[in-house]
């Protein structure tokens, strides 16, 4: 389509400024043109450059077929040679170019000038599609982390604006859809649905009233409810607080936690940023870091920083003060690990192993390389990713790509240096003659520990130079004791009962073979256990521990007369009646699920009738006669048994 290049442009700005009329918008302008259509009024051209210098706006022009992108600068203007494709020179037409062609260069020339007069850029599409083909980060919006003070004490503050500098970039996440809702050719995505169910019976769902959060402690699992939770938050206000100044040399940058943070002077407020400048310029010279506490948010966990200090230099860095934050870790945050030592006789390097160490790191270093020829490193596994899903969308079939050559070199050494130094390299594996060691097949079977580490690197060979005889004899002795510490931690020795599975640890110190004395301590253990989770499931607030506590009650009652626990079981019972209270919820429980004391017609050793144990349940008032009638026939079939035996002694 023939279009007037300057018609367009006023269109373009004409929508621009109805849309963003006092409001804050990066304004951009996007040029995609041939520049072959005739131009019917170029007196619009001033206009259309006041406009866009107005309205604040970007202007880019990415030419088809485009031979006039550049231009000689004026005499006495010099080049900004930082930005190609900012120059703009002038070059001559052939003479037997045509109609077409003249205007098509005159257009290309305005072109170029408007852009070098708004501080545009001109470009081919070639050259953009080179600036695609070669990758481009996301561009994130520039947003405060934390805007506040950087207190010194309690009277005295510095306005501070945080921001984000760095942080890894991950793959975004895929999103589940449904095969089939595209076969039916109906929307929907796949949602994530979460059942909850008993341990005793998978079938039965647990309803979310009933669901309560459990931290471990040891073997015991305590439970938090969502009250609890709101409770044990930690309470902090959002601040920056400086705790002291320490030397920079004392930061181990080895032990650094997470991503790093900017600080600077709070935008429009001079003084602060003279404060700010004053301070960072103290540290500079001292070579001082700040050591401070900093809450990025209300009722957010309280971390310390150190803020280390930039300012501008006269290279090519960033040219304005800053204070670049790292996280220190906690006690909790470090990993204390042992290792083998190095600093012994035998791992000593001879002269020449250390001259031939020497050598291979002066002849790696990168110290002389020119800054310039260091470029931007992109992230292969993102790079090929998106790259891969933008194959994927044009071509169902297409397959993964492979990744760019200039993307794969910057990953690998410089093919010339590493023929430079190859020599070397295999000089240095020679030297220390590094082979593959052989594991022998039982150390498969066993388990390794960091503990373990400065033992195990250590043969018994080289135990015996240093003391043949005692040392010799103790690391065989150790080679041929076999012990798996996993087997011992797992062996399943249970001592008390926990409250995670009460009835499992129950029965486990129940059944356990060991002498009469230990065996009756032990039972002692459970029964006592036993009762103390009962009694405290059911006297905490709320049913969600009710099924649980009929469980432990219901099998605490079947397992008690073939222990000899029966008379006490009574009273545990009437004791938790008492306790609890006859019209509380969890006695109502008990009720319902028909828990009462165990009866003689259960065991013999116990004088409690059928009828006087519904009677502890539900009250004298409900105790039915049939019933009444059935413990006194009982009682008297009893009685005539004792005579019958009393008889036979006659």
């Amino acid at each position: 389509m023939q279009v007037d290049i300057l018609d367009g442009l006023i269109v373009a700005l004409d929508l621009l400024f109805r849309r963003t009329d006092g409001k804050k918008y990066n304004k951009r302008l996007m040029v995609i043109t041939d520049a072959a259509a005739k131009i019917a009024d170029a007196g619009d051209l001033e206009s259309i450059v006041m406009m866009i210098q107005n309205m604040e706006v970007k202007l880019q022009v990415i030419g088809l077929d485009f031979q006039h992108t550049k231009m000689k600068a004026e005499e006495g203007k010099p080049v900004d040679e930082e930005i190609p494709e900012m120059i703009v020179k002038d070059e001559p037409m052939t003479a037997s170019a045509g109609d077409s062609e003249r205007i098509k260069a005159e257009n290309e020339k305005m072109l170029v000038s408007i852009a070098n007069e708004v501080g545009g850029e001109v470009c081919s599409v070639s050259k953009r599609m080179q600036l695609l083909a070669q990758g481009m980060k996301k561009t994130v919006a520039l947003t405060t982390k934390f805007r506040g003070s950087l207190e010194f004490g309690d009277t005295f503050g510095i306005p501070v604006y945080c921001y984000l500098k760095t942080k890894t970039a991950t793959l975004p996440t895929l999103s589940k859809e449904s095969q089939n809702s595209y076969e039916k050719e109906t929307g929907g995505k796949v949602k994530l649905d979460r059942r909850y169910t008993s341990p005793q019976n998978i079938d039965e769902e647990v309803p979310p009233d009933e669901q309560v959060k459990a931290y471990r402690y040891g073997a015991e699992k305590v439970p938090f409810a969502s009250a609890d939770m709101e409770f044990f938050k930690f309470r902090t206000e959002k601040s920056l607080k400086a705790l002291g100044f320490l030397d920079r040399a004392q930061i181990n940058h080895a032990k650094f936690v997470a991503n790093t943070d900017i600080f600077i002077a709070e935008p429009g407020k001079p003084h602060a940023a003279t404060c700010f400048a004053a301070l960072v310029d103290a540290m500079v010279e001292l070579d001082q870091v700040i050591v401070a506490r900093f809450v990025p948010r209300k009722n957010a966990a309280p971390k310390i920083v150190s803020l280390i200090p930039h300012a501008p230099s006269s290279g090519k860095g960033d040219n304005y003060y800053a204070l670049w934050a790292q996280q220190l870790p906690y006690e909790e945050d470090m990993r204390n690990y042992e290792f083998a030592p190095l600093k012994t006789r035998k791992y000593t390097p001879s002269e020449e192993q250390q001259l031939l160490a020497d050598k291979l790191v002066d002849s790696l270093s990168i110290r002389d390389d020119k800054a310039d020829e260091v470029g931007a490193c992109f992230n292969p596994v993102i790079r090929r990713f998106f790259h891969a899903v933008s194959k994927r969308a044009l071509d169902e079939s297409a397959g993964v790509p492979a990744l760019p050559a200039y993307m794969e070199s910057s990953l690998k050494m410089d093919p010339g240096r590493q023929e430079k130094i190859s020599t070397l390299i295999e000089s240095f594996g020679d030297a220390f003659q590094l082979k593959e060691a052989v594991k022998k097949a039982k150390d498969k079977k066993k388990k390794s520990f960091w503990s373990d580490v400065p033992t195990a690197s250590v043969k018994e060979e080289d135990i015996k130079e240093e003391n043949e005889d005692a040392v010799g004899r103790d690391a065989g002795s150790d080679l041929e004791l076999d012990l798996d510490l996993d087997d011992l931690l797992d062996s399943g020795d249970v001592t008390t009962v926990g409250s995670m599975n009460p009835i499992a640890d129950f029965e486990v110190l129940v059944e356990s073979f060991q002498s009469k004395a230990s065996r009756r301590e032990r039972l002692t253990a459970a029964v006592t256990g036993m009762e103390t989770h009962i009694e405290r499931f059911l006297s905490q607030n709320g049913s969600e521990f009710f099924p649980k506590a009929l469980q432990c009650l219901s099998h605490f009652r079947k397992r008690s007369p073939e222990i000899q626990y029966s008379a006490q079981f009574n009273e545990f019972l009437t004791k938790l009646k008492s306790v609890l209270s006859e019209n509380s919820d969890a006695w109502k429980a008990i009720k319902d699920a028909g828990i009462s004391l165990l009866t003689s017609s259960e065991d013999p050793s116990v004088d409690v009738s059928p009828a006087e144990a519904r009677a502890f349940l539900h009250g004298e008032e409900e105790v039915d006669l049939n019933l009444i009638a059935a413990s006194l026939s009982s009682q008297v079939e009893e009685m005539e048994k004792e005579d019958d035996m009393f008889a036979d002694f006659e």
